[in-house]
């Protein structure tokens, strides 16, 4: 029994009593200089070593690339094709088949920065006449010019100006004769003059006038050259000349879609010593827009040029003009 109620009295206190915890403090006197917070921030968290990384991340600089880059670029591309045939079999009116085609090409880029930008444009018209399966080139030309421009205010530049004019194949003197009286650079101008340029901003108007340019004629074809095309020497193939030369373009659509297209540009070159005639160009046209690609157009083109070859020479003037429905693209990337 006494064995049992010490054994009892043993699991007692081991299950029924209590724990009892306790805290030391052990108070010290501290220096006020070591524990006080330093009032400037430490040089290793102002400026942490990123191990080369920045906040700018390559696309970062990708993104902002091709925002200056259509910022300062301007692409502009238009595309006009026009056909027209008429055909008759065992027809008692009489009459000749007959296929006329005309297609016209504007390419245009301008680089703008700062002050200064440059401007490249390239203009070119190639129509085709086929009477009774004999083909004809009717139209050929291209303009190429090359404009770098100083901006002197919003309104006015200086200007120094490349402007190349010529056409791409051979011409002839009518579909039954075939008298070679054009071909390629021959005869062809290249224009390079220095002076200034008027396009106030957001206007469809630009002119640009050289006081002082140099003109040169070429005449590269032999054949044409040993004929004095042009009024140069056999025993030459270019004849420079010097002079004022203008150039003046412009290019609006109207209407509250603005489906309704003007545009003219006019070329003009006057030598001092005259020993060549003055040289006009005036290309006008006016398109009306039906669809996407579809729309009403007609030209009308002036030259006055006595160094070319017309049917009628007592006439100094030349016209073309026509019109029709055409297939049409533009492009322009603002």
């Amino acid at each position: 029994m006494r064995i049992f109620c010490r054994w009892m009295f043993a699991l007692m206190f081991v299950f029924g009593g209590k724990a009892a915890f306790g805290q030391l403090t052990i108070e010290r006197e501290t220096n006020p200089e070591v524990v006080d917070i330093p009032r400037k921030p430490d040089e290793r968290f102002a400026k942490p070593d990123l191990g080369g990384l920045s906040y700018t991340t390559d696309a970062m600089i990708a993104a902002e690339r091709r925002r200056l880059r259509k910022e300062r670029n301007t692409v502009q591309l238009d595309w006009m094709l026009g056909a027209s045939q008429a055909g008759f079999s065992n027809w008692s009116k009489g009459g000749d088949n007959t296929f006329t085609g005309r297609s016209t090409l504007l390419f245009k880029h301008v680089y703008n920065r700062q002050k200064y930008n440059i401007e490249t444009r390239f203009d070119a018209v190639y129509g085709l006449n086929v009477i009774d399966t004999v083909i004809f080139k009717n139209e050929d030309r291209f303009i190429l010019a090359n404009t770098f421009g100083w901006k002197i205010n919003p309104r006015w530049s200086y200007t120094l100006t490349a402007l190349l004019q010529s056409q791409f194949s051979n011409g002839y003197k009518s579909r039954t004769n075939h008298t070679l009286v054009s071909g390629f650079m021959s005869p062809g101008t290249l224009n390079i003059g220095a002076g200034f340029r008027f396009n106030p901003p957001k206007s469809p108007l630009n002119v640009n006038f050289s006081p002082i340019s140099g003109n040169i004629l070429f005449v590269l074809d032999d054949e044409l050259s040993a004929k004095k095309t042009a009024g140069i020497d056999s025993a030459r193939h270019v004849k420079p000349t010097v002079g004022p030369a203008l150039e003046m373009l412009f290019d609006k659509n109207f209407g509250k879609k603005e489906k309704v297209r003007f545009r003219t540009c006019f070329n003009g070159f006057y030598n001092y010593n005259m020993t060549l005639p003055p040289q006009v160009r005036w290309d006008n046209s006016l398109t009306f827009k039906l669809t996407k690609v579809l729309a009403l157009s007609g030209y009308c083109n002036l030259i006055y040029d006595k160094t070319m070859v017309t049917p009628n020479p007592d006439h100094d003037v030349q016209w073309s003009y026509g019109g029709g429905l055409t297939l049409t693209f533009n492009y322009k990337n603002k």
